[in-house]
Order: structure tokens, then C-alpha cells, then sequence
């Protein structure tokens, strides 16, 4: 849709070289997320409470924002097109 409009200036490959990127350091920086997570739940086992209520609290925030963002970017999309 954004080349019918001539809103991109990417080419298939380019734009598929960023998501590969996207991809891959998202994949290298939850890895390491969940091992410093899960590292700190072997750690403190006895005292898992503020983690569960931390992750929890991770969740809703991305659940409330998420929607939100991808609203916001096809309202951007529908104004550019109309």
C-alpha cells in the first residue's frame, strides 16, 4: 500500500534486510531477558512473589500499549490515504 502511495522509498529486499535485523536482535535481547528472569527466579526461589507480581505488571503494560500504537499507526495510514 505505501509504494501505491509513494510513501516508502524501499525496495522489497531493503525492507526485508530490516525485518530480518528487527528479528534477530529482538530474538538476541529477549533471550537474554528471559535468561536474567529466569536466573533471578533460580536465584531466589523461596522469594518468587515480586517477580511474579513484576512480570504481571510487564504485561498489562504492553497489553494497554500495544493497542494503542497499532491504532495509532492505521489511523496514520487511513489519513495519508484520504
Amino acid at each position: 500500500m505505501e509504494h501505491r502511495f509513494h510513501l516508502s522509498n524501499q525496495s522489497a529486499g531493503a525492507w526485508l534486510w530490516d525485518e530480518l535485523k528487527g528479528f534477530l536482535l529482538s530474538l538476541l535481547l529477549g533471550g537474554l531477558l528471559a535468561e536474567i528472569v529466569y536466573g533471578a527466579i533460580r536465584a531466589w526461589p523461596l522469594h518468587g512473589g515480586w517477580w511474579r507480581g513484576g512480570i504481571h505488571r510487564a504485561q498489562r503494560l504492553f497489553c494497554a500499549i500495544a493497542p494503542r500504537r497499532a491504532l495509532s499507526y492505521l489511523l496514520q495510514i487511513q489519513a495519508a490515504a484520504g
